[in-house]
């Protein structure tokens, strides 16, 4: 694993770390930017019939390097973190202590771990706000598990100490634990998974922990950025994605491990070493990105669809499946349901099995 350097810096407020790799990427191969006007386009029955079949009765939480699926199962009983591979059959991970009070709310994975947030969220409470109670990684190798940080049984009566959200970036977990439940104030520590070293990164009022394309994301609570998003630990970019997207801009990058995509005047851009930079222009939602090899999907409006834009064509559309997330070419959405008493059903596509999009 690349070795990190920290430099600490002020931003609305909460010093902002910034992580270069030691270890520098291969330069990719140039290629000139590309730009494509949108065009409107009709989804494909053959996609509208790989979102139906891949219904599953679980909630995806996180996808692979590898394009595995880590998800949440519950059968009333055990609540559970499954992994589906492309044998498409679910195998266990990790079971949640105290099925009854706790479920998983977050994972994350890399090539030798997965990280597990497990939160307090007693079956069949109402109004209850499921809170974060523990962090737990996994060795992917053997499934031993050990806990990473646990909120004491005091402070989470107490309404103290309160996780507030945890990332994986760069073989590092970051969790930011509240001074106590009601208050924005708290300190962002990491956690080497190589080497099982803690340290407290930075104090500040943040809050919604991610990964994002160029590093640890996180929301400012604080000064004049409040309610911006910012890059709280930023690690190396590809340098054509660097050369393109402005520091306060980077953000909004998003990457499925292959391809990055950034929202951008007048449509999205996406980046890849196999295709270079393509420009998509056109009036459409290009917010909440996800990217999914050529493919960029953004959330509906309405919060029930996704729009979908191929960059190879520029073709555009809109499919009736709020997408969860996505990494190296899957995605993970939500199937639409009628009977709004039942609990959301989950899909799971493979878009690289799927014909593009055209006009």
């Amino acid at each position: 694993m690349a070795s990190l350097r920290h430099r600490l810096a002020p931003l609305g407020g909460v010093a902002v770390v910034t992580a270069s790799l030691l270890a520098g990427c291969a330069d990719a191969p140039a290629h000139e930017p590309v730009t494509r006007a949108s065009c409107a386009a009709t989804l494909p029955d053959v996609w509208r019939a790989a979102f139906d079949s891949g219904a599953r009765d679980l909630t995806p939480l996180a996808i692979t390097p590898g394009g595995e699926v880590l998800a949440a199962r519950d059968d009333g009983t055990l609540r559970e973190v499954v992994q589906i591979g492309d044998n498409q059959a679910p195998t266990l991970v990790y079971a949640v202590p105290e099925s009854d009070k706790q479920d998983a709310g977050f994972a994350a994975a890399d090539d030798d771990w997965v990280v597990v947030g497990v939160r307090r969220n007693p079956r069949g409470a109402n109004g209850v706000i499921p809170t974060l109670v523990r962090i737990v990684a996994i060795n992917r190798a053997d499934l031993q598990a050990k806990t990473i940080v646990e909120t004491s049984a005091q402070d989470f009566a107490d309404g103290a100490a309160t996780i507030d959200s945890v990332a994986l970036v760069d073989g590092t977990v970051y969790w930011f634990t509240r001074d106590a439940y009601a208050r924005r104030q708290g300190t962002l520590r990491s956690y080497d998974l190589a080497s099982g070293e803690t340290a407290d990164v930075t104090r500040g009022m943040m809050a919604n922990l991610r990964a994002g394309g160029a590093g640890l994301v996180w929301d400012v609570r604080a000064g004049a950025d409040e309610g911006r998003s910012a890059v709280g630990v930023a690690t190396d970019l590809p340098d054509p994605v660097r050369d393109a997207v402005p520091d306060d801009q980077r953000a909004a990058i998003v990457t499925d491990g292959d391809s990055y995509a950034w929202p951008a005047d007048g449509g999205i851009r996406r980046w890849s070493a196999e295709s270079g930079e393509v420009k998509v222009t056109g009036d459409f939602p290009r917010a909440d990105l996800l990217v999914a090899g050529p493919y960029v999907l953004a959330a509906g409006p309405d919060g029930r669809s996704s729009t979908i834009v191929d960059t190879n064509s520029g073709a555009v559309t809109t499919a009736p499946y709020p997408a969860i997330t996505s990494g190296a070419g899957i995605v993970a959405a939500w199937l639409p349901s009628a009977d709004k008493t039942k609990p959301a059903v989950a899909t799971i596509v493979d878009t690289a099995g799927l014909p593009p999009l055209t006009c």
